[in-house]
């Protein structure tokens, strides 16, 4: 009887001892379950749903996600790729701006800063279109060190030449062009401002001689008001143009004898003849009225300004 009781014993506790190893069993897979639900469900479904957002260009929404999840997988890489994408799609849609204030913080990459560098020059190109030459010329000699910067430097300093050439600022023109005229068409350029520089100063001679003359009273005069023409005349008592006023524009104007004696022609003055000559950049041209008056001018040549 009580090798019955010991065998029956023995069975019970030997179901029991498999009832708790299944039990424990259950346990670990529905732990292990758990454990892999709450990987799926907070990390590799929102890292998931993060990727698809940068592909999609929600840049921000998908770097806030990867900042919570990092160091999961390559969250990491990816903050710094939305950086780069963003700063792409703004460059893309021209606003260099934006671009610019991404990567200056974000270029951790040659891609990075091949794009930073773009963008500056591309920024540089719009100021420069809308005639803010000075900013253009401030990001490409002190923000950007290349090639391209380094050409598109020298357009800007053409065009912000050509547009003080266009003003009639001839001096502040030269001043930019005289050490960056590194191109065929700077170079023209800078000789036609050059021409326009000696011209000027010619008609302001012309004014000069109309100033002295007025205070020595040597003879009355009219000046235009372009200062390109200056008229002679003696009142009736005196109906000759006299040689003192004459010289005195000559010397003015530096002008060779072979003109000063052209104009004094004699048959000239009589018949109310008229001539011109080339001096330097422009030309001289007179015409006596009625043996009294000479009017004397100073015009451009060259098709200058």
């Amino acid at each position: 009887m009580e090798q019955n009781n010991t065998n029956e014993d023995s069975g019970q506790t030997k179901r029991n001892t498999r009832s708790i190893i299944l039990i424990l069993i259950a346990i670990v897979i529905v732990l292990a379950g758990g454990a892999c639900g709450y990987w799926y469900f907070a990390k590799e479904m929102p890292y998931n749903i993060a990727i698809k957002n940068l592909e999609n260009g929600d840049f921000s929404t998908a770097r806030n996600t990867f900042t919570q999840l990092a160091p999961y997988k390559d969250s990491q890489n990816y903050i710094e790729k939305s950086y780069y994408e963003e700063a792409s799609s703004s460059y893309d849609n021209g606003d260099y701006q934006t671009a610019i204030d991404i990567l200056v913080q974000h270029s951790t990459t040659d891609e990075a800063k091949k794009l930073l560098e773009d963008a500056y020059c591309k920024k540089a190109e719009d100021l420069c279109n809308n005639k803010d030459f000075e900013s253009a010329i401030d990001i490409l000699e002190n923000q950007v060190s290349s090639d391209t910067a380094d050409k598109l430097l020298e357009t800007v300093y053409y065009k912000q030449a050509d547009d003080y050439f266009e003003k009639g600022q001839y001096i502040k023109a030269e001043e930019i062009l005289k050490d960056n005229a590194n191109t065929e068409d700077a170079k023209a350029l800078l000789e036609k401002i050059q021409k326009n520089i000696r011209y000027e100063a010619a008609k302001d001679k012309l004014a000069e001689a109309n100033n002295d003359l007025a205070i020595r009273a040597t003879g009355l005069c009219t000046l235009s008001e372009d200062k390109t023409r200056l008229e002679l005349y003696q009142g009736s008592e005196d109906p000759t143009i006299t040689g003192i006023a004459m010289r005195l524009v000559f010397d003015k104007l530096n002008l060779p004898v072979s003109i000063m004696n052209d104009m004094l022609n004699v048959s000239t003055a009589l018949f109310g003849g008229s001539g011109e000559s080339t001096s330097g950049d422009y030309k001289v041209a007179w015409s006596y009225f009625d043996g009294v008056h000479l009017e004397i001018s100073v015009l451009s040549i060259d098709e200058m300004k």
